[in-house]
């Protein structure tokens, strides 16, 4: 398809009309000339912006949601849509050159590595690359979106117990907890975006690095000291809490780290061959809370 020749027109207020229709909110929305005249866009030169959202499949021939219309209104992936769907337009150009809109992974992949193989979108953008070239390496799996801004690069021969020993070298009194150890001991289906520490609540909060993103647990002497274990991983050991305690822990914090994820913790605990409840009802005796836990197994059980 090639673009109409409204794209070849000069108009100063492409941008702002972008900035606008992506902030218009009504329902059913229709864009047509009549709602850029509302919008105060009635310059002829204006107007022909429709043509280009529906040449870029923004909106289609009625002028209502098209393919990359949900993109296009959420600001932080307008642009993308944008850029997807000039590779829409001019489909027979990029299937004959397909590697005209690319930029070399590894562009991208030295501001990745120059962050302990994490990155924010500013990072990205920070350099001059456009975001559209993150949306590629998602595509290919190059990259993992962590939350929203934030992306990690998906390296196949790195191990995520890899990654528990960087961040035992960083906060070296921390002890891996909550979500994390779930994790590391496969009791949920959840790939937590940052990693859980816990430490002594009268020490001081370490420095921590921009990446990798950590999240630091302050736990009184007793929480802190009961049911720490040591594991090798590459003959690097960690300090970890057993899944016993991690549970008792899981399930004190359950609001921060999420009833869903504790559910399923439990969950599988209870239906696996590591189950031992005398252990950690004596945890929950411990350091708490050992009514509410009692009563939450015998529903599960």
């Amino acid at each position: 398809m090639k673009v109409s020749e409204a794209f070849l027109v000069n108009t100063k207020n492409f941008a702002p009309i972008i900035e606008t229709l992506v902030n218009h909110d009504e329902d059913d929305i229709v864009v047509n000339s009549d709602l850029l005249e509302r919008l105060s866009y009635s310059d002829p030169n204006d107007l022909l912006v429709i043509r280009i959202l529906k040449d870029f499949s923004i909106i289609d021939n009625d002028g209502k949601p098209g393919k990359y219309f949900k993109e296009f209104k959420n600001p932080e992936t307008t642009k993308i849509a944008l850029a997807k769907g000039l590779v829409t337009a001019y489909e027979g150009i990029f299937d004959e050159h397909p590697d005209i809109h690319q930029l070399p992974p590894e562009k991208i992949k030295e501001v990745f590595e120059k962050n302990n193989g994490y990155a924010k979108t500013k990072d990205i953008v920070k350099t001059g690359i456009n975001k559209y070239h993150l949306y590629k390496l998602l595509e290919k799996n190059k990259i993992i979106k962590l939350k929203n801004g934030l992306y990690k690069w998906n390296y196949p021969e790195k191990y995520s117990d890899e990654e528990l020993v960087e961040v035992s070298k960083i906060v070296s009194s921390g002890v891996i907890c909550l979500l994390s150890a779930l994790s590391y001991y496969e009791l949920t289906t959840t790939n937590p975006w940052q990693y859980y520490i816990a430490i002594h609540r009268d020490v001081h909060k370490p420095k921590l690095p921009e990446y990798p993103p950590i999240k630091i647990f302050y736990f009184s002497q007793k929480q802190y000291e009961t049911g720490i274990i040591n594991r090798e991983i590459n003959e690097n050991k960690i300090q970890i809490y057993d899944m016993e305690k991690t549970l008792c822990d899981c399930f004190r914090y359950r609001n921060k780290v999420g009833r869903d994820i504790v559910n399923e913790a439990f969950k599988e605990y209870v239906n696996g061959k590591y189950m031992n409840m005398d252990k950690l009802l004596k945890y929950a005796e411990k350091v708490g809370p050992y009514n509410e836990l009692k009563k939450y197994l015998e529903l599960l059980l």
